[in-house]
């Protein structure tokens, strides 16, 4: 992690507006054509959501601008960043998983079942709200969502990105999963968010080089 000075940083004059407003997140919502992830997961017995959400990781952890978080009056760039996942439970609640990111998926893959185990099996209902190297996140699966709205704790200072997979579902020959990127608007623009989904489609489709083969 490094402090930015945010004097010499290429988007004070953006950061110095955005920093102001009531509201500063802005959202965007879009689908992405994962044919490859959802053959790839399928042929080699791979959890989709695992396969999915390791994929998120993947990319935030790519983009410098995710990685970027507002603590007080300071700017600080993380090295690497994890997340923070809604896993449901059998009684219909949910909790916080945290996973940690792994360059490998192989790595990433034991760590995040014990997570989601811990949670399914019990775990007290924990947020850790003074941690921000990481990304806040939860996986829809039983809507097509166009539009999403997030809780957000704005007078606790939050910038943490957040990112929500909806219902995976097919159009035609192909298959396709929305997903909402939310994120504060002094540190990224909706440029960064357009490079997130486009470095998320790449992952799908080459899926088999960062899961393996």
């Amino acid at each position: 992690m490094k402090t930015i000075d945010i004097d010499r940083w290429s988007r004070k004059a953006q950061f110095l507006n955005f920093i102001q407003f009531d509201d500063p997140f802005f959202n965007i919502c879009g689908e992405v054509k994962v044919n490859e992830l959802k053959a790839y997961t399928a042929q080699h017995g791979i959890s989709f959501f695992l396969a999915s959400y390791y994929g998120v990781l993947k990319t935030v952890n790519e983009l410098e601008a995710f990685r970027y978080r507002i603590r007080g009056e300071e700017v600080v760039l993380h090295d690497k960043i994890g997340g923070s996942c809604t896993i449901l439970k059998d009684d219909g609640n949910f909790g916080y998983g945290y996973f940690e990111y792994s360059e490998s998926f192989a790595d990433f893959v034991p760590q995040a079942r014990a997570v989601i185990a811990a949670i399914k099996g019990g775990e007290p209902f924990a947020p850790r709200f003074e941690v921000d190297d990481l990304i806040h996140s939860s996986v829809i699966p039983w809507i097509s969502f166009t539009s999403f709205q997030h809780a957000r704790r704005l007078k606790k200072g939050d910038s943490i990105p957040k990112i929500v997979l909806g219902k995976l579902h097919q159009r035609g020959a192909d298959w396709y999963l929305p997903v909402s990127v939310s994120g504060h608007h002094a540190l990224m623009d909706g440029l960064h968010a357009g490079q997130f989904f486009e470095a998320y489609e790449a992952f799908s489709a080459e899926v088999g080089a960062f899961l393996g083969g």
